[in-house]
């Protein structure tokens, strides 16, 4: 029969609507990742080794947007450019990003662009601590910006 209409969904179901409605295979580190609860939400999320790429990051965000409290976000070595760190910026810059303290985007090819984005906002959620930019193509005049503005939210952070 039909099912019985649930509050809202889980991150799980959200990440494979999203994946089908993109013609997107799961992808199945992901889906482990996720929790199946409805309510339930994730603080870390390690994708470092777990290639999602250009294509995977929109489904990712729509879990990210519903998400609340996620704290590590690792997206190390996923083939993402200027336009996606833009759209992850957007999202991490409102409530989705206000617990975050680390935030990994090392061997990226990420530049200028996604530089500055990336500045703005650590300048904005002076939580996060961590920013891991290495093996980028962000210029070292950004990185040194970056790295004044983490010293500045550790001193935040240690009150």
């Amino acid at each position: 029969g039909p099912r019985p209409m649930t509050p809202g969904s889980s991150l799980h179901s959200v990440y494979r609507r999203h994946c089908k409605e993109q013609n997107i295979k799961p992808n199945s580190g992901v889906l482990r990742m996720l929790p199946k609860e409805v309510g339930a939400h994730v603080t870390e999320l390690n994708l470092g080794l777990n290639y999602i790429g250009v294509r995977g990051l929109q489904p990712l965000l729509e879990v990210l947007r519903r998400n609340r409290g996620l704290v590590v976000l690792n997206l190390q070595d996923n083939n993402l450019e200027n336009g996606e760190i833009r759209s992850l910026v957007n999202l991490l810059s409102n409530e989705p990003g206000d617990s975050l303290t680390s935030l990994d985007l090392s061997t990226n090819p990420i530049s200028l662009a996604g530089g500055s984005a990336l500045l703005e906002l650590i300048s904005k959620q002076v939580k996060v601590t961590s920013l891991n930019l290495e093996g980028t193509l962000i210029q070292p005049k950004i990185i040194e910006r970056v790295n004044a503005q983490l010293a500045m939210n550790k001193r935040v952070a240690a009150g």
